[in-house]
């Protein structure tokens, strides 16, 4: 559930252009084929994993959407190679990776016993180490820096 949700979540820029762009109308095949292939290959799956082939199935689909959105968005529409958005997507992946091994690493010495307050420090570490991690890693790039600006402008205009 956590891989699906996550592969949602970071594809979500590429399906919005989509939308954006007007390219839905080429996209309404891929979605199609996604969800022949989901179907299919959840029920095959599910006799062997269970819900977890349901759950893999998924993940093919999205998989199979993700890289036919690619394929038209950024190189029919942007006439681009898609190679540096799927290292940016990679390079998001294997930071995500070194902040969930990190916060279960050092949560296995802080969640020891299981009261409140472990539970609450648990939590601020959860909360704490992958923005802190997020911070110094991607502070210097551009679209932090317009995000940055973003947020700077609404809180000025408020006040």
């Amino acid at each position: 559930c956590v891989i699906n949700f996550y592969t949602n979540i970071i594809t979500m820029p590429l399906n919005m252009m989509m939308g954006v762009t007007g390219l839905f109308k080429k996209e309404r095949n891929i979605s199609v084929v996604a969800a022949i292939i989901n179907l299919v290959l959840s029920l095959i799956l599910v006799q062997f994993l269970g819900l977890v082939g349901v759950l893999l199935g998924t993940f093919a689909a999205y998989l199979v959407q993700t890289v036919s959105r690619m394929r038209v968005l950024i190189i029919q529409y942007m006439k681009m190679q898609c190679k540096k958005y799927v290292c940016e997507l990679l390079n998001y992946i294997v930071v995500s990776v070194i902040e969930v091994v990190t916060v279960y690493y050092v949560s296995q010495y802080i969640y020891i016993n299981a009261n409140l307050i472990n539970f609450c420090v648990l939590m601020l570490l959860c909360v704490i180490v992958p923005n802190g991690l997020n911070l110094l890693l991607f502070f210097k790039t551009w679209r932090f820096q317009t995000i940055f600006g973003m947020l700077r402008d609404v809180i000025h205009q408020k006040y």
